[in-house]
């Protein structure tokens, strides 16, 4: 199993608007923070190359950032407008397999842009996107032994709809007091990373349905 070291991509920093915006692709060919949880290796693998946008719609954006001052923070994902895909935006406290699951949100009623707020502590954070439909498995949407952390896995139900202008771009936008700044990754997900023995199966939605 390859071990994959995930760099940031470019982001937008603006520390007097106390915010920062993490863009890119799911296409790995343009994007260095990408994964793919396996359900039958159980772990992070290096990101699905192809051969299609089908298939590349599968990988998930892994962002992490750091909060120096506790406060809200909203998390704004503006990807749908702009001709992207309808994101699946995830929150764990800390890096790597270990980070534990705070709270993940989707546009509730139908395809589009949404935000939510959550309240932050000084830390390490990371941000996940992935296309909707593809959930983590932490809050107990996967079968298996469970430890509610980023290692638990995704349950890969991506909806792909190849009809949007640009099918695998995300933007999402982090602002509020908490004042987020980039972090420097360094081997987040290593594919020698272990979720549950058993492959992962959905057994619920949160909130939309595909």
């Amino acid at each position: 199993m390859l071990a994959k070291a995930l760099l940031l991509s470019a982001v937008s920093v603006s520390p007097a608007h106390a915010d920062i915006t993490f863009s890119g692709t799911l296409d790995p060919a343009g994007n260095p923070n990408l994964t793919y949880w396996d359900q039958f290796l159980n772990s992070y693998t290096s990101p699905i190359a192809g051969p299609d946008d089908s298939d590349r719609a599968f990988n998930i954006a892994i962002h992490p950032f750091t909060i120096s001052t506790a406060g809200p923070v909203t998390f704004s994902s503006n990807g749908f407008g702009m001709g992207g895909f309808d994101a699946v935006l995830s929150v764990f406290q800390g890096t790597g397999d270990s980070a534990i699951y705070l709270d993940h949100e989707f546009a509730p009623f139908s395809p589009g842009d949404f935000s939510f707020d959550l309240t932050l502590g000084v830390g390490t954070y990371t941000l996940a996107i992935a296309m909707f439909g593809s959930e983590p498995c932490a809050p107990g949407l996967c079968a298996g032994p469970l430890a509610g952390t980023l290692g638990d896995g995704f349950n890969n139900l991506v909806n792909f709809d190849s009809s949007r202008p640009d099918p695998l771009f995300y933007s999402v936008h982090v602002t509020g007091s908490a004042a987020p700044l980039p972090e420097p990754s360094c081997a987040l997900l290593l594919a020698t990373c272990l979720g549950a023995i058993l492959t992962r199966t959905l057994l619920s939605s949160k909130k939309r349905t595909i």
